[in-house]
């Protein structure tokens, strides 16, 4: 998770808790920095079959399901969960 961070710290990419509960983290990556994503992240060797579940595509970009991948408290001590 520190490389994930590291790397959106450094693009300053788009993340956020949604869902019900804010049960999902999700990361907006412009299609152009997703090579480097994948290779600095090393993110595919979390994964089953280096196969990433439930992302999407917007316009320009790809939205990732990092709970997905990671169990949400891990991802919780990364990037703590701010409920109003």
């Amino acid at each position: 998770m520190i490389n994930i961070k590291n790397f959106i710290e450094t693009h300053g990419l788009e993340y956020d808790w949604q869902g019900h509960k804010w049960s999902r983290f999700m990361l907006w990556i412009p299609f152009h920095l997703l090579p480097d994503f994948l290779s600095e992240t090393k993110i595919l060797n979390h994964t089953e079959y280096c196969t990433i579940g439930n992302c999407g595509i917007c316009e320009y970009r790809i939205v990732i399901d990092l709970t997905e991948i990671f169990e949400e408290e891990d991802i919780e001590e990364v990037f703590p969960r701010i409920m109003d």
